[in-house]
């Protein structure tokens, strides 16, 4: 059984357990989600992403959680992922028995390659079900198989478009943060030309 809090006791699509620091905490069902919230769990996946790479790149399936200028600036701009395709039930015939050879390992890497993915994929994804109240992302739901071709990419979009507008209260609650006694260091001067946090949220 899946646990929410931890990821822990997933399995990547190798044989070997993984070993990651990625928590899954549930959000509040009694409350809208904010952007903190939001972002605390994308990185969650994005860290589980990495861990489940059979590929041996630092990116691993990150290109699975977000796109974009974020996965941009979070892989230094690498290589847009693309999702594996599958090779098909059918090995191409070669030209000769090397050839054929050749065709036929190239066909088992391509296999592989697809079903690594789609096993990770899978297990992100069910992390982050795990964690998110139906009701935050009901409308992402089909009827008959749910949320079965919801993609992680359309689950945080949806999550971030609905829920992860900057408020008001966001303001307030960074203002706060920023005055508390171990972060009076960074803290705005009080000549800082900024506006306050009431200026911002009356214009």
């Amino acid at each position: 059984m899946f646990n929410a809090l931890t990821a822990s006791g997933l399995r990547a699509p190798q044989t070997s357990a993984v070993t990651t620091t990625a928590l899954f905490a549930p959000l509040d069902p009694s409350r809208q989600p904010n952007r903190k919230d939001i972002l605390q769990l994308r990185r969650s996946a994005i860290a589980l992403a990495k861990e489940l790479s059979t590929d041996g790149t630092a990116e691993g399936y990150i290109g699975l959680v977000v796109h974009g200028p974020t996965y941009d600036r979070i892989t230094g701009n690498a290589q847009p992922y693309q999702l594996p395709v599958h090779p098909g039930p059918t090995v191409p015939a070669g030209a000769n028995q090397l050839s054929a050879y050749h065709n036929e390992e190239n066909h088992k890497r391509q296999l592989k390659r697809f079903e690594d993915y789609k096993t990770a994929s899978k297990t992100i994804k069910d992390a982050v079900l795990s964690t998110v109240p139906e009701a935050f992302i009901a409308t992402l739901s089909d009827p008959d198989v749910g949320f079965g071709n919801v993609t992680i990419l359309q689950i945080f979009d949806h999550l971030m478009t609905t829920y992860g507008t900057v408020t008001c209260e966001d303001l307030d609650q960074n203002e706060e943060e920023l005055k508390a006694p171990h972060r009076r260091l960074v803290a705005p001067s009080s000549k800082s030309t900024t506006l306050s946090t009431s200026q911002r949220c009356s214009q």
